[in-house]
């Protein structure tokens, strides 16, 4: 999930990606639905709160 590479130096994080796919059609659609992009939290419990944490640390969400 987190890094799906073939071989050791294949630079692939799909799991990330994907995360930060939603989170940019999140920004781009959220205020259709009443909300603010500027205003998002991200919660996670568990493994979740792993992966927001790794969202937050990643220079591909930014």
């Amino acid at each position: 999930f987190l890094r799906p590479g073939t071989n050791d130096d294949t630079a692939s994080n799909f799991g990330l990606l994907d995360q930060t796919a939603a989170l940019l059609w999140l920004r781009e659609n959220i205020a259709k639905f009443g909300g603010d992009p500027d205003a998002v939290t991200l919660v996670g419990h568990g493994t979740g709160a792993t992966l927001v944490n790794l969202l937050m640390i990643s220079p591909v969400a930014k």
